[in-house]
C-alpha cells in the first residue's frame, strides 16, 4: 500500500475493544470525524490489513459500507471484530488518523 504523504487532519487513540468476550478483537469509531474525512453512512469503502495496520480507503468498488446509527440512520460507525484484529495488531491501543478518504489505525503502547 502506498504511504500516506500529508499530514492528519485529526487522531486520537483509542482502546482495541472486546467482541463476543474476546479481548483486543474489535476496532471501532463513529460520528465527526469519520464525516470529516468522507466516511458518511452508506459510503463504500476498501479495506488493507498490514502487520500492526489496517487502512480504510473510500472506494465505489469497496466491499464494506460505512454502517449508520440514529433515526433516521446519519450517525456513521467503522467496526470491524474477529481473529483478523486479534492477529494484526500486538498491542493494546491503536493511534486513529483521519485523512481525507482514508482512515488509519496502527498498533501502539500505552
Amino acid at each position: 500500500m502506498q504511504s500516506i504523504n500529508f499530514p492528519a487532519r485529526d487522531s486520537i487513540t483509542s482502546k482495541l475493544g472486546k467482541s463476543k468476550g474476546v479481548e483486543k478483537s474489535r476496532i471501532w469509531v463513529e460520528g465527526l470525524r469519520c464525516i470529516e474525512s468522507g466516511f458518511s453512512v452508506g459510503v463504500p469503502f476498501s479495506e488493507h490489513w498490514e502487520d500492526n495496520k489496517l487502512t480504510f480507503t473510500l472506494d465505489p468498488h469497496g466491499n464494506r459500507n460505512v454502517s449508520g446509527k440514529g433515526t433516521p440512520r446519519i450517525h456513521p460507525v467503522l467496526d470491524t471484530t474477529g481473529r483478523k484484529v486479534r492477529e494484526t495488531f500486538s498491542h493494546t491501543h491503536v493511534e486513529v488518523k483521519f485523512f481525507q478518504g482514508v482512515i488509519t489505525f496502527e498498533g501502539v503502547t500505552k
